[in-house]
């Protein structure tokens, strides 16, 4: 009697164990939904959605903590001078990018020639036994800060579309509906595979009950309040800044749209569902040095009939929710000034292709700026050299950005911040739109969320415990 009941009894407990490991297997992967992927997986191509999937793929040499100290997961020690003129660098060589390729003291060699020029052309590089020597002719108390940077961490690529670098994670699959990264080496109690999934695919098949665990890309705040008891949320004032590019060769052109432009009825019409922001006078956020709350200063004065021998002003919208709303504005706009705008929907993934190419594919076009740090220097970048945005250099910019690189002196950092955001605002070329305050969602199963981090909206995934 008892061998009778035995089997049975195995069976059961087989299906029980099999179905708490597939409850287990769909707890092990989160899911983020987001309303663009990016085409390709770059450090040097970050778009916001390409950040996130960044932040878990790859490792920049250093952190900075609490603004000031720094910390390094890829070096196993590393030393500077009291003037900040020499750097030891010694690499862990136990961390890998793939099954294949290991990190080593040649390749963070290789690595830090390739990208100090950006910094100081005259570093001087060397391999000192199995750690690297940096030198410098002068001080160089921001080469640190620079190192901290996701756009120059290390990186390879192990395909034409995706790079990986020393983060936990690496990116096993990429289409324009989803991109899925598994963890390098698995854990027990956290998540092994990451699921980023395109907003308009998931609504349109959306078949898959599995869960999502972080919608904050995706959805409106008035439709992430509705999310339930399952989540908990905390206030987030993002660094980002969304400003208008005023891409027109034009100088008096440029001066009437910065100053005509009606900040409210552009947001308003961009993002129609915007709760909370606040005003920024320049470029930079309040949050990051030299930026400072208020509205920018207008003073529309424009001649009407002067106005007709402009063609239309290209203004390239990357949102697909706000169609009529713009033209609407676009329409308001015209009355106003006699100038006309054609709206041009791109696909963001489309449009981020092409924000480096000249001529660029827009006159106007409505960008957030830098997810990935509250440094000063790194989100003026995008206004310099053959990084910038602007299909022109806007005069002084390149000399004093080359003297902010190089000043050690916070307060004499955030001068120089403040003078290169005045002189790209006088240029007429870039027009601060608004800061967007919001409650970011996570789900309550997370048993280590901490709340003030970094940019909490960009999390590190594989730090989490479920």
């Amino acid at each position: 009697m008892l061998m009778r009941l035995t089997i049975p009894l195995i069976a059961v407990v087989s299906i029980i164990i099999f179905i708490a490991g597939l409850r287990n297997d769909a707890r092990d992967v989160w899911r983020a939904m987001v309303l663009a992927l990016p085409a390709r997986i770059s450090p040097s191509e970050m778009s916001i959605t390409g950040y996130y999937i960044i932040k878990q793929t790859h490792e920049p040499v250093f952190r900075k903590d609490d603004g000031y100290n720094y910390s390094s997961k890829i070096l196993k020690r590393w030393t500077r001078s009291i003037d900040s003129r020499y750097y030891t660098f010694c690499p862990d060589t136990s961390l890998e990018f793939d099954a294949q390729r290991s990190f080593s003291v040649e390749f963070l060699k290789n690595h830090i020639e390739s990208i100090s020029p950006k910094f100081n052309q005259k570093a001087g590089i060397r391999q000192d036994g199995e750690c690297l020597r940096v030198e410098f002719a002068r001080p160089a108390r921001r080469y640190l800060d620079f190192l901290s940077g996701y756009s120059v961490a290390p990186s390879i690529n192990i395909s034409s579309m995706v790079e990986t670098g020393l983060g936990p994670f690496i990116v096993t699959s990429l289409d324009e509906n989803e991109v899925v990264m598994k963890r390098k080496h698995k854990v027990s109690n956290g998540f092994n595979e990451i699921r980023v999934i395109d907003y308009k695919w998931k609504r349109q098949n959306d078949a898959d009950p599995a869960r999502i665990y972080d919608y904050n890309f995706a959805l409106s705040s008035k439709d992430l309040e509705g999310l339930g008891s399952g989540y908990m949320s905390f206030d987030n004032m993002s660094l980002k800044s969304y400003v208008l590019l005023i891409n027109l060769q034009d100088s008096g052109l440029r001066r009437s749209v910065y100053n005509c432009v009606n900040i409210d009825a552009l947001r308003k019409a961009f993002m129609p569902e915007a709760g909370n922001f606040s005003y920024t006078k320049t470029i930079l956020p309040v949050g990051v040095p030299g930026g400072h709350s208020g509205r920018p200063a207008q003073e529309c004065r424009i001649n009407k009939a002067a106005a007709i021998k402009y063609g239309p002003l290209i203004f390239a919208n990357w949102r697909n929710d706000n169609q009529s709303q713009l033209e609407q504005f676009a329409s308001e706009f015209f009355e106003k000034t006699g100038l006309r705008i054609k709206i041009v929907n791109y696909q963001a993934a489309e449009l981020g292709r092409h924000f480096h190419d000249k001529p660029k594919p827009y006159g106007l076009v409505i960008i957030a700026t830098a997810p990935d740090s509250d440094e000063n220097y790194r989100m003026l970048a995008s206004y310099y050299g053959k990084n910038n945005l602007l299909d022109f250099n806007v005069s002084k910019v390149e000399k004093l950005y080359e003297d902010l690189k190089k000043e050690d002196n916070p307060e004499r950092q955030k001068k120089l911040a403040e003078t290169i955001a005045e002189q790209i605002a006088a240029s007429n070329s870039l027009l601060p739109l608004y800061q967007v305050e919001r409650k970011i969602y996570y789900p309550n199963t997370i048993k280590n969320m901490t709340v003030g981090r970094e940019l909490f909206e960009y999390p590190e995934i594989a730090e989490y415990r479920r």
